[in-house]
C-alpha cells in the first residue's frame, strides 16, 4: 500500500489498458461514490466508510476531475484476485463477514434434495456478481477468465443415443446395408382416425384400431434393434461418439421408412378388390370430411337406382368397427405402398430375404368386396396380386396367427383358387396363382363370437388338396403352464408350418415338371396378429386362450428355417405384414419377440472390413444364429423399464412451475457443473479438472431414443381426443346457425373452448 496515501483515503482504481495512460490515474468521481456508499444503510456499517469497489468505476470517469496534489498515481501493476481480497479485508474488517445464512447456504452446497433450501426473500447482495459486497467481482479477475462463457454440460445416456441413432437411421436410408432383413415403416398411415363428432370418451374407447398402435410397434421395433444389434451398454456395438458407423458389420435388419403410396385403382388392388368398389371406396374417402362436417356421418354407400328406389350399392357398412377420415385414403394408399417396397426388396436382386412391414390399418377381415373389422383393404392379398404380376410369383403361402380368424382372406384364397383351378396359359400371373392359407385363431372371438354358422363353419375349415384348395384352421386351447402350451406347440399349432411345406412343395414340384411353364417363385406372408399375446387386454382376451410372448420369435424362426428349406421354391423369402393387438405392451414385446425370430440373422461380414475392432470380432459375433434370442428380453421387469421411459407416470404437479423450492436464476447461473470434454471448448491453465467418463447407454434408454427417431414429429400420431371431437361439432354447429342468421355472429354465444378460433373480423380462423 501506498505510504502517501492517509488509511481513510480510497484506493486508486487499476485498469489492465497500457495505451491509455490517463485510464491509470485514479478517479477523483470516487469519492462521490464512496460517500454515497457511506450513507447506505447496511446493517452495523453506517459509521464505516466504504471503500471504493474497482468494479463500479467506468472508463469514461477517470479524467473528469483533477487529481489531489497529495495523492500520485501509484506504480502501474495487474491485481490479482488474491491481492485485492487482501486489501478489502483489511479496509472493511467487518462488513464483508456478516453474511446472511441464506446467502452462505447457497453459496457453498447445490441445491439438492436434502440441503438447505435459501430463503427468497432473505438473498444476500454478496450472491450478485458486481455488487459492492461481492467477494470477487469480473473486474477482480485475470483478463482472460472476466467474461469466459458458461462451461457446457456433459453429454447424457440420452443425447449420446440419440445422436448415435439418428445418425444411423440416415445410413439406413442413404445405403443398402446387406441386412438380410428389413422393416417397413409408412407414417402416413398414422392419419387414418376415428373422427365422428360428439362422440363420448366410452363410444371412443371401443374404437381399439387407433394411430398408437403404431407408436407402440415402432417402439417394439427399436427394441429388438438395440438388443439383436447389441447397440447398449455392454455390448460391443454401444453407441459412443467415437464409434465409426462405417466400420460396424452389417445390422440385424434394415430400417426402411416409405413414401410410396399405390392407388386404389392400381392393377394390382382392383385384381383383388374389383373395379367398382375400389371407385366406391375412393368416393367415399374423397366425402369423408364434408360428411363429418355436416351430418357426422361418413360411411354412406353410393345409391342405384333399382325398383324404383334408392337402393345400396352394397351391404350396410358396420359403423363400429370402420371408419373414415380426411386423411384415410392416403393410409391406405401408403399402407399397400409399404407392401410394395417390402415386397421389391424381398423378391429383387438384393440379399434381403425377409421383411416386416408395420402398417395399418389392418386387411385380413376384409373380403373381395365387403370391408368389416377395422380392415378395408386386404393388405397381403394385394401384396401377393402385386409380387405376381411385377416379380413373378408363381404360388404363395399365408400364415395367419391373429386371435381373430381371417374371414376375408380366406374368402379370397378360396374365390381366387377356385379360378386358378380352371385358369388358362392366357389368364394373368395372378390368376394363375395358387394361394395357401393357414390360420391359428380363437373360435369364440369375433367374427364367430355371435355364433354365426357360416362364420363359425368357415373358422374350422381343413381341406388340403381338393378342388386346388388347400385351406387349414386351427382353434386356440387354454393351457395352464408354459410346458404345457409348448407341448400344444408342438403336437397341434405347428401342424399349420407342416401343411404350408406340404402346398409349397408340390406346386413347386408341379412347376418344375412342366417345361413349359414359369420356374418356381414362391413366397411365405404372414398375418402378423398379436392380439393373441399374454399381455393383451381383458377385453380382447374375455376366452381366455393367449400364448406366451415367446411364441412369436418361436413360431417366426421355424417358419424362416421351413422357407430355406430345398425343394419349395421359396430361397428364404417371408414377408409379414401387421394385423392386430390392440394394447401397447402386447404390441410392444410382441413385435421384439417376432423380429427376434425374423431378422436375427445377419450377412457374413469378414472382419478384415473393420480393422479397429477385428481383435474382438470373430465370426460368432458377426453371424449370430437363427435362434440367437433371449426370453428375458421381454421379461415384465425389462418392459417395465422400457415403458417408464416411453409413457413415465402422469405427475400431479407441475414441478417446474416457480415455487420457492426452486432455485433462482442467479443461484442457477454460480452453480458450476463438472467439466467433461474441456478440451473442446477451450482450456484455461492450471484449471484443468480430470475428464470423467461417459455414461453408459442402457438398452432402455438406447430403445427409446431410436423409438423417437423414428416417430414423425411433424405430423399428427395420436388419436382424437374426445374433447376435440366435441368441439368440432359445437364448431360446425354455430357455422350452421351463423349461415341461418345472415353471416352475423354473436360472440356471446361462443363457448370457451372455441373462442381462440375466431378472427377479428368475428369469423372462424
Amino acid at each position: 500500500m501506498d505510504p502517501s496515501r492517509s488509511q481513510d483515503d480510497p484506493p486508486p482504481r487499476f485498469i489492465d489498458n497500457p495505451n491509455n495512460n490517463a485510464m491509470n490515474q485514479p478517479d477523483p468521481s470516487d469519492f462521490d461514490i464512496a460517500d454515497s456508499l457511506n450513507r447506505m444503510s447496511l446493517a452495523n456499517a453506517a459509521a464505516i466508510p466504504l471503500p471504493t469497489s474497482p468494479s463500479l468505476l467506468s472508463p469514461n470517469d477517470v479524467s473528469s476531475r483533477p487529481i489531489p496534489v497529495n495523492q500520485q498515481p501509484a506504480p502501474r501493476r495487474t491485481p490479482s484476485s488474491s491481492s485485492l481480497r487482501d486489501e478489502r479485508r483489511k479496509s472493511i474488517p467487518a462488513l464483508q463477514k456478516r453474511q446472511s445464512t441464506a446467502s452462505l447456504r447457497s453459496v457453498s452446497v447445490t441445491n439438492g434434495p436434502s440441503s438447505p433450501l435459501a430463503d427468497s426473500s432473505r438473498r444476500s447482495s454478496a450472491n450478485f456478481a458486481g455488487s459492492p459486497t461481492s467477494a470477487a467481482s469480473p473486474a477482480m479477475l485475470p483478463p482472460r477468465l472476466a467474461f469466459a462463457p458458461p462451461e457446457p454440460q456433459g453429454p447424457t445416456a440420452a443425447s449420446i443415443a440419440a445422436e448415435h441413432f439418428q445418425k444411423e437411421v440416415d445410413l439406413h436410408h442413404a445405403v443398402d446395408l446387406g441386412s438380410k432383413t428389413v422393416v417397413v415403416i409408412h407414417d402416413a398411415c398414422y392419419g387414418h382416425r376415428f373422427s365422428r363428432p360428439r362422440t363420448t370418451r366410452a363410444q371412443l374407447s371401443t374404437i381399439v384400431e387407433r394411430p398408437e398402435r403404431i407408436r407402440a410397434c415402432v417402439v417394439g421395433i427399436a427394441a429388438a434393434y438395440v438388443r439383436l444389434g447389441r447397440r447398449h451398454a455392454g455390448e460391443l456395438f454401444a453407441p459412443h461418439p467415437q464409434l465409426d458407423l462405417h466400420l460396424l458389420p452389417p445390422p440385424p435388419f434394415q430400417i426402411r421408412k416409405s413414401s410410396r403410396s399405390l392407388p386404389l385403382t392400381d392393377e394390382a388392388v382392383t385384381s383383388v378388390h374389383g373395379n367398382l368398389w375400389m371407385t366406391e371406396l375412393k368416393g367415399m374417402c374423397d366425402l369423408a370430411e364434408s360428411r363429418l362436417a355436416l351430418t357426422g356421418k361418413e360411411l354412406v354407400r353410393n345409391r342405384t337406382q333399382e325398383n324404383d328406389g334408392l337402393a345400396s350399392s352394397g351391404p350396410e357398412l358396420h359403423s363400429g368397427d370402420l371408419y373414415l377420415c380426411s386423411e384415410s385414403q392416403n393410409a391406405f394408399q401408403g399402407a399397400l405402398g409399404g407392401v410394395c417396397d417390402g415386397l421389391d426388396l424381398v423378391l429383387g436382386p438384393g440379399p434381403t430375404t425377409r421383411a416386416f412391414v408395420c402398417i395399418r390399418p389392418p386387411g385380413h377381415h376384409c373380403s373381395a368386396d365387403f370391408p368389416s373389422g377395422f380392415c378395408w383393404i386386404n393388405n397381403v392379398h394385394v401384396g401377393i396380386s402385386y409380387a405376381a404380376t411385377q416379380h413373378g410369383l408363381t404360388h404363395a403361402a399365408i400364415l395367419d396367427f391373429d386371435l381373430h380368424h381371417g374371414d376375408g382372406s380366406q374368402d379370397i384364397a378360396w374365390d381366387h383358387n377356385r379360378k386358378a383351378w380352371f385358369a388358362s396359359r392366357k389368364s394373368s400371373p395372378y390368376e394363375k396363382t395358387p394361394i395357401g392359407y393357414y390360420s391359428l385363431h380363437d373360435i369364440n372371438s369375433y367374427p364367430c363370437e355371435d355364433g354365426n354358422p357360416d362364420k363359425v363353419r368357415n373358422a374350422s375349415v381343413c381341406v388340403d388338396g381338393a378342388h386346388g384348395q388347400s385351406i387349414w384352421n386351427v382353434h386356440l386351447d387354454t393351457w395352464g403352464t408354459e410346458p404345457e402350451f409348448w407341448k400344444l406347440y408342438k403336437t397341434k399349432y405347428a401342424v399349420l408350418i407342416n401343411k404350408a411345406r406340404t402346398f409349397l412343395r408340390n406346386h413347386t414340384k408341379r412347376l418344375t415338371e412342366n417345361p413349359t411353364g414359369p420356374p418356381p417363385k414362391a413366397a411365405i406372408f404372414i398375418s402378423a396378429g398379436f392380439d393373441a399375446s399374454e399381455w393383451e387386454g381383458a377385453g380382447m382376451q374375455r376366452h381366455r386362450v393367449n400364448v406366451p410372448t415367446e411364441f412369436y420369435a418361436k413360431f417366426t424362426a421355424d417358419v424362416v428355417r421351413m422357407s430355406e428349406e430345398e425343394g419349395l421354391g421359396v430361397d428364404g423369402r417371408v414377408i409379414s405384414v401387421l394385423e392386430g393387438g390392440y394394447s401397447d405392451r402386447a404390441l410392444t414385446s410382441g413385435v421384439l419377440s417376432h423380429i427376434a425370430g425374423l431378422g436375427n440373422a445377419s450377412a457374413d461380414t469378414p472382419p478384415s472390413r473393420m480393422p479397429s475392432l477385428a481383435a474382438t470380432l470373430t465370426k460368432e459375433t458377426m453371424k449370430p444364429s437363427q435362434s440367437e434370442y433371449d426370453i428375458d428380453w421381454w421379461s415384465p421387469q425389462h418392459l417395465e423399464e422400457l415403458e417408464a421411459l416411453v409413457a413415465p407416470p402422469i405427475k400431479t404437479r407441475d414441478k417446474s412451475a416457480p415455487t420457492f423450492l426452486n432455485s433462482t436464476r442467479s443461484f442457477s447461473a454460480k452453480v458450476v457443473t463438472p467439466t467433461w470434454e474441456r478440451k473442446n471448448f477451450g482450456s484455461y491453465p492450471g484449471l484443468e479438472p480430470s475428464l470423467p467418463p461417459l455414461p453408459d447407454v442402457g438398452w432402455a434408454t438406447a430403445a427409446h431414443e431410436l423409438s423417437k427417431v423414428l416417430i414423425p414429429e411433424d405430423r399428427q400420431t395420436m388419436s382424437c381426443k374426445p374433447e376435440d371431437l366435441n368441439a368440432a361439432a359445437s364448431r360446425q354447429r354455430l357455422e350452421r346457425q351463423v349461415a341461418l342468421d345472415g353471416g352475423v355472429m354473436n360472440p356471446a354465444i361462443i363457448p370457451p373452448p372455441l373462442q381462440p378460433l375466431l378472427t377479428i373480423n368475428g369469423n372462424f380462423a
